[in-house]
């Protein structure tokens, strides 16, 4: 065991104990309906270190990093024998997983889209439960109450459910059914989906796109045949194995039902716990909340959820439209509320003006209680951004740098001179400051990218370097040196495309050198149709880079003169841009045909310039201001 504390050591301590003994008094204290005051309390005795002991009693929110094997443990279940009720009822209680397996570039789901998939067709296997399918018709409805896109699966079909999963569109997916955990084949235990059918960890971890919350209710009350005995050991580690899996995919958070559930108290858990969720309330107050709500010491159903995650984490952001305003003891509060709102941009969506209200209030509150970091100003640098205020942006990423304390990571290097050069592209479009300066700033960018590359050449360094070049071309006004700097812009992007082959530094270095030739060649085109058969246009994405994908290869070919119209070209951006995408990557992407018009303007191409006007003006760009 170690213990955080406030202070600059972390206290261990090793406990010592026949793990046979407790795996025989955990069995029966989760397989058992009733929860047993003495067991639980024996085998708090026998897990905890003794002046350990001392800090539970105080009764403060308690956060289990765990690894696989501890998470095996119900330590929702342990009491200490002067509290009349467990740790999980007195305060709140989640759990973190400490992996080296995580995912680390995870691709979240945008947008308001749900999946619920509740007591599916088990083709007389075994029973059905009625449980499951009225929690399923619950939580459908509260989704739909919410604005939620919900998919809802109630007695549905295997094949059905796993065409549903795979690929994954949704932000949320909630599951109630049978769940299994195989002893001797940990990775086969799953939900039950059909006559001896399941979905596995093997499904599960195969989504391409990550959902931000799953609540998996698979452990119900019901009548078992011999055939499904089985279904009967070691509950409470189905949820350890499943959790396990999703949380080191990178999902935020996750809920797991550990053993047999009693119907009523599940669909009471639940429906508390998504009316505290929607209402703006993050995932360890909702927890706790659900579990009181449900508590009775003659029904252990509050014990068997295992609820891994960030205790911060919240679904919506409604309660700064209720309050106006921010409290934070802890830095990890303030950074997990900005990275909500991070998240919450991504449904482009939301309101600038709200948005900079937030950051100004959240700000104070950090100042206020003087928990600022490197890693909130890291964040609220990004935040800004992704909104298009890339001055106050470049404030942050100042701020970042010039701390004394350099606990910030090289991708702040990279991001901050990024966001430079876009910066300057306002300031340039905007008429507030001479070109001297602005290619004085462009300049300082690109020298540090190329310091950057001598370090180690990656691909997006280079697409960082082509972008600065590209940039400067489009503001400076010296036609020979425009030109210099589209070529260095071009040369740049081929290079990311060498060390790693994407559609990003592709689509770049394809446009300008089309432009710059004045015609395609049977390289480019090649290719282009090879990125095109290998993109699926954003189906089974839901990442705004992703979905954009297949626009960006259309653009090669429209301005190529070969198969794209203006008008699908247009019509595909809006429908992605209904449902996803913050200000500032929309702004990248006009910005880019902006940039296209200027090299086509500086080639005399005629043609082309009002092709690509056409494109702009369809868009239009009166949101922007």
């Amino acid at each position: 065991f170690s213990l955080s504390s406030k202070k600059a050591s972390e206290d261990k301590r090793q406990v010592y104990s026949k793990t046979d003994t407790l795996d025989n008094l955990l069995s029966i204290i989760s397989k058992e309906k009733q929860w047993d005051e003495k067991i639980a309390h024996t085998i708090y005795e026998l897990m905890i270190p003794n002046d350990f002991k001392e800090n539970l009693k105080n009764k403060g929110h308690i956060a289990w990093i765990v690894d696989e094997t501890t998470a095996k443990y119900p330590w929702e279940l342990l009491k200490d024998k002067n509290d009349k009720k467990p740790l999980s009822i007195n305060a709140g209680m989640v759990r973190q997983l400490s992996t080296g397996n995580s995912i680390k570039n995870v691709n979240y789901v945008s947008g308001k889209n749900a999946l619920v998939i509740a007591d599916p067709d088990l083709e007389g296997f075994v029973n059905q439960l009625p449980g499951a399918l009225k929690e399923g018709t619950l939580v459908s409805q509260i989704f739909n109450n919410q604005g939620y896109d919900c998919k809802t699966l109630l007695k549905s079909k295997s094949i059905e459910i796993l065409t549903s999963i795979l690929p994954n569109n949704c932000k949320i997916i909630h599951l109630a059914g049978h769940g299994v955990f195989d002893e001797l084949n940990p990775s086969d235990s799953g939900m039950l989906i059909g006559n001896n059918k399941y979905l596995t960890t093997a499904e599960i971890t195969q989504m391409t796109d990550i959902p931000e919350f799953v609540f998996i209710n698979c452990c119900y009350l019901g009548e078992y045949n011999e055939k499904a005995e089985k279904f009967h050991q070691n509950r409470y580690k189905f949820a350890a194995n499943i959790g396990t899996a999703l949380i080191e995919m990178g999902v935020k958070a996750v809920i797991a039902g550990g053993w047999e559930v009693n119907d009523s108290s599940a669909l009471k858990f639940a429906s508390v716990f998504y009316e505290s969720m929607f209402a703006g309330v993050n995932f360890g107050e909702s927890v706790l909340k659900a579990r009181r709500a449900i508590y009775h010491p003659n029904d252990n159903t509050w014990g068997a959820y295992q609820c891994y995650g960030d205790p911060f984490y919240t679904i919506t952001n409604s309660n700064w439209k209720n309050n106006g305003a921010y409290s934070f003891i802890l830095p990890d509060e303030a950074y997990h509320t900005l990275n909500n709102i991070k998240n919450d941009l991504e449904t482009g969506r939301m309101d600038n003006k709200s948005i900079l209200e937030q950051l100004d209030a959240i700000d104070d509150a950090v100042k206020k209680a003087g928990v600022s970091n490197n890693l909130i100003t890291e964040l609220e640098a990004l935040i800004y951004s992704e909104i298009g205020e890339y001055g106050l942006s470049c404030v942050k990423y100042e701020q970042l740098l010039m701390a004394e304390n350099a606990d910030f990571s090289l991708k702040s290097v990279e991001k901050y001179h990024n966001i430079l050069t876009k910066k300057c592209v306002v300031l340039f479009e905007k008429k507030k400051t001479d070109e001297k300066d602005l290619v004085l700033l462009l300049d300082k960018a690109i020298k540090n990218f190329k310091a950057l590359i001598d370090i180690t050449p990656t691909s997006e360094r280079y697409n960082y370097l082509g972008s600065a070049y590209k940039r400067k071309a489009y503001i400076i006004a010296d036609k020979v040196e425009k030109l210099e700097c589209y070529k260095n812009a071009l040369e740049n992007y081929q290079k990311a495309d060498k060390l790693k082959e994407d559609v990003y530094p592709f689509a770049n270095w394809a446009t300008l050198e089309i432009l710059l030739n004045g015609k395609t060649n049977p390289k480019i085109t090649k290719m282009n149709e090879k990125h095109l058969n290998s993109t699926d246009g954003g189906q089974g994405y839901s990442n705004f880079w992703s979905l954009v994908k297949k626009n960006n290869l259309m653009m090669v070919d429209f301005i190529a003169d070969t198969k794209a119209e203006a008008t699908q070209i247009i019509k595909d951006y809006k429908e992605i841009w209904e449902f996803t995408g913050s200000k500032g990557k929309k702004i990248a992407e006009l910005e880019h045909l902006k940039i296209l018009i200027d090299l086509a303007n500086l080639q005399n191409d005629a043609k082309r310039i009002e092709k690509l006007n056409g494109v702009l003006d369809g868009l239009g760009v009166g949101w922007m201001d």
